[in-house]
């Protein structure tokens, strides 16, 4: 449940199309698909840090518009934390129960509020962001896998960006694109208590007499799948 970036990465190494999703931080940018070229769904992540960020000085006051949409953030993810030990099945009902009237809450109060601030103010530009990217902010209603926040794909990337001024074989476009298949291979082995070392051997080991053409083929080399032998175990 936690491969959607691997399975992504093994796949484009072997060639073989996957199917999947991911998260996307919340930085100003150009609007973008709900897909990518790949056909893969993307998301965007509830980002609690940035819209603190918004908030002014004051935002001790109950009444702040500001602090009130917040809120419907902090409920949303205190449902995620009592969700954390359920399977994938169960979150989904969870979600759909629990949820689901926060979101349309939201939803209302985003297009009640939309008409009261000020467009190019921070809070203003905030709710027309949400507005704008609704589709994919609720993406993670969709389905039980899939995280409200990609905080914890942000924490596996840091040694990246801790070291990549370092990897100057990376400073191509070809480059980048090669270290973030082997990144997202080696992080999802960690994230599901394998050792990356090993995991890479087993795959350089297997993947010459694989069929890359098979999709189930691809699926047994997978972290989560029942066929990683137990030497690859951290």
């Amino acid at each position: 449940r936690r491969t959607a970036y691997c399975k992504r990465g093994l796949a484009l190494v072997c060639t073989a199309g996957t199917a999947g999703s991911y998260a996307c931080g919340n930085r100003a940018r150009p609007a973008m698909a709900t897909v990518d070229e790949a056909g893969i769904p993307r998301l965007k992540s509830w980002e609690v840090q940035e819209a603190l960020k918004a908030l002014p000085a004051d935002s001790r006051s109950p009444d702040l518009a500001a602090r009130r949409g917040l809120e419907f953030c902090n409920r949303l993810f205190a449902i995620e934390r009592d969700l954390e030990q359920l399977t994938p099945d169960e979150r989904f009902e969870a979600r759909q129960k629990r949820s689901r009237p926060v979101l349309d809450a939201f939803l209302a109060w985003l297009h009640e509020q939309s008409s009261q601030v000020l467009p190019k103010g921070t809070l203003g530009k905030a709710i027309c962001y949400c507005l704008n990217q609704w589709d994919k902010l609720i993406g993670f209603m969709a389905d039980g896998r899939l995280e409200l926040s990609n905080n914890r794909a942000e924490r596996s990337i840091k040694p990246v960006v801790i070291g990549r001024k370092n990897w100057l074989f990376a400073n191509t476009p070809r480059g980048a694109r090669a270290s973030a298949m082997i990144y997202s291979i080696v992080e999802t082995a960690k994230e599901n208590g394998l050792n990356p070392f090993a995991y890479l051997c087993h795959l350089f080991e297997k993947m010459p007499n694989t069929d890359l053409n098979d999709p189930m083929a691809i699926e047994a080399l997978l972290p989560y799948s029942d066929s990683i032998p137990p030497i690859c175990k951290a």
